[in-house]
């Protein structure tokens, strides 16, 4: 189902190691600001013409923001912790081993190419460290890449402000990320995570610059390690595109055949 009536499909992807997962590429008419879709039709236009570069081609006028959740959108967490809290004596199965090498190994890919296009935050309503500590258990090579991240714990800069209010927090630390950006540039917001909360502040923030292209990124809650590496691999392949692409897109994740 189509979040909105006026959202149009524009391409479907799998690969052979996908299995029964695909990502969907929506149109979406969202805009940034009110009176934007003519500028917005306008820059596409311009881009298929030559006169408006993609970021990559010309990033003194443009920007590109990765803001990535952590928790079962790069690490499977639910899956590893499924009480909701962390045990350090918890044996981890082989099998769920071998799966997290090739999470680790997707995840530091995502990362790396996200830091080529543009600036990359992770941003979590866990407490201050736990991205560090679980990648450093977990998935120490992307911990090694999180040196190019900027982390942020939401909870940890808002929870007195906002005491139990894990949407707002969320929603300030987007705000934050906007302020430290140039508003004036025209900006690719590249927002991906397990729950509506990162789709509803990208779009937040995105008024608040001049002109604003948001791609969302919506992963599977409680995924397993299979299914986490299977969406990453999908957006890994497709990241290029995502990045460039001179619209609002929504991105699903979803199982075939539902």
């Amino acid at each position: 189902m189509l979040d909105s009536p006026n959202q149009v499909t524009v391409e479907s992807y799998e690969t052979t190691e996908s299995g029964n997962w695909r990502l969907d590429l929506l149109n979406t008419p969202i805009m940034a600001r009110s009176g934007d879709r003519i500028r917005q039709d306008l820059l596409s236009k311009l881009t298929y013409q030559k006169i408006w570069l993609t970021p990559s081609e010309k990033p003194e006028s443009h920007q590109t923001v990765f803001i990535y959740d952590w928790d079962d959108t790069l690490l499977c967490t639910s899956f590893l912790n499924p009480t909701g809290f962390y045990e350090e004596d918890v044996e981890i199965p082989e099998m769920a081993k071998k799966h997290l090498e090739k999470l680790e190994k997707a995840v530091e890919k995502l990362i790396v190419a996200s830091v080529k296009h543009g600036k990359t935050y992770i941003v979590t309503n866990a407490a201050e460290g736990w991205v560090q500590f679980s990648s450093k258990k977990y998935m120490p090579k992307v911990y090694s890449a999180l040196s190019d991240v900027e982390v942020i714990s939401a909870r940890s800069l808002f929870e007195l402000q906002f005491p139990g209010d894990s949407y707002e927090w969320k929603m300030q630390a987007f705000t934050n990320i906007q302020k430290d950006l140039e508003s004036s540039m025209i900006t690719n917001i590249i927002a991906c995570g397990d729950s509506r909360i990162e789709m509803e502040a990208a779009r937040h923030i995105a008024k608040l610059f001049q002109t604003a292209f948001i791609k969302t990124v919506k992963f599977k809650e409680t995924p397993t390690p299979e299914e986490l590496i299977k969406q990453l691999n999908l957006v890994i392949q497709k990241l290029d595109h995502i990045s460039s692409a001179p619209r609002n897109l929504t991105i699903r994740l979803e199982r075939k055949g539902k």
